[in-house]
């Protein structure tokens, strides 16, 4: 088996792992958020029953907020996927889901803060605090970009190799 051979396994192996603890990192998430939420209302419930009061556009955000953070970690693990059970990771279609996942970073936060406006414009508050300062996911949008850009070139690069040979 030659070098190029084994770096490729290796690399299979590698997203197949990654892959792996995503998913059982998102399942653990999805776990702690419902726990801490179910720890959260009994604890409300015992003290004051009245503190409970869901807004008009509570739901709506975290409808939003879910399907934001539910897309982002299904694209992440379907471009791994592809990563280790592909002949080759440079497909079209890596290149789109790697698009579309800097897309959805880069819109999360204007998103959500769209919807706190409403919120605050609608019922006169909000639930939401921010912990991070503005524009903290427009890096990584714009790294998952250039991986983009750069796996579309492989594309490019792999086509006319396939055409000389």
């Amino acid at each position: 088996m030659n070098e190029g051979n084994k770096e490729l396994l290796r690399l299979r192996k590698w997203a197949r792992g990654l892959f792996v603890l995503l998913a059982l990192l998102l399942l653990a998430k999805i776990l702690w958020e419902g726990v801490n939420y179910l720890y959260y209302v009994r604890s409300v419930m015992e003290h004051d029953p009245s503190a409970i009061q869901l807004g008009p556009m509570d739901i709506p955000m975290a409808v939003v907020v879910l399907a934001y953070r539910i897309g982002m970690a299904v694209a992440a693990l379907m471009i791994l996927r592809s990563l280790w059970t592909e002949e080759t990771p440079f497909l079209m279609k890596n290149v789109r889901r790697m698009k579309a996942l800097a897309l959805v970073l880069a819109l999360y936060e204007p998103c959500l803060r769209l919807l706190v406006y409403w919120q605050v414009r609608f019922t006169g508050a909000t639930n939401v605090s921010w912990g991070a300062a503005p524009g903290v996911l427009l890096p990584a949008a714009a790294v998952v970009y250039c991986l983009a850009l750069v796996f579309q070139y492989g594309v490019i690069l792999q086509t006319q190799a396939d055409e000389t040979l």
